[in-house]
């Protein structure tokens, strides 16, 4: 992948066959993160395979997207609509791509704060955590992380909740979290 980032824009031509390997159980992660070095010339077949009637070829596109970071702000509503896909993985990739982009908080954060109430504890953290990678764009979700750090079952979410709030309003009062 680092040789991918290296060529500066000269490994185009490998998209079509990552691509293809995209859709291989034993390459698919590793081609997301190439197509993701390289850059963002890879978003459309990143933001295509998104699509996919294949599960992890899904959630690893969105795990390739999150890496292209503030390249990847066009694909915010994409990865808005696959939050609430019934497959938890891609839920996840989902959370933390959005977290990794940070952009256009005013989708991602109301998407994210209903993945507070997920089924999956993974994919609850990763929301959380992802909440806070949006520092004070995300202040709407102050109300929402006070919650989970006061009544949450899970001290894992508790924490979380509270490093987010720390992130989100550095200055703001941050509740005690129950022991």
């Amino acid at each position: 992948q680092r040789a991918f980032a290296a060529m500066d824009g000269h490994a185009r031509p490998a998209i079509p066959k990552l691509a293809r390997l995209l859709w291989n159980e034993n390459t698919s992660l590793s081609a997301a993160r190439s197509l993701a070095a390289i850059g963002r010339s890879a978003l459309p077949t990143l933001t295509n395979a998104l699509a996919a009637p294949v599960r992890f070829v899904r959630s690893n596109a969105a795990r390739g997207i999150g890496l292209l970071h503030a390249d990847a702000r066009p694909a915010v509503p994409l990865l808005v609509n696959v939050l609430a896909d019934r497959d938890e993985t891609l839920r996840w990739a989902a959370s933390r791509a959005l977290g990794h982009i940070a952009a256009e908080p005013e989708q991602a954060v109301p998407a994210l704060v209903t993945r507070l109430e997920d089924q999956s504890l993974e994919v609850r953290k990763m929301a959380i955590i992802s909440l806070g990678k949006f520092r004070g764009a995300a202040h709407s979700a102050v109300p929402a992380l006070r919650h989970k750090v006061l009544w949450s079952n899970h001290l894992d979410v508790r924490n979380a909740a509270l490093f987010a709030l720390k992130e989100i309003d550095p200055t703001g009062s941050v509740p005690d979290a129950k022991n």
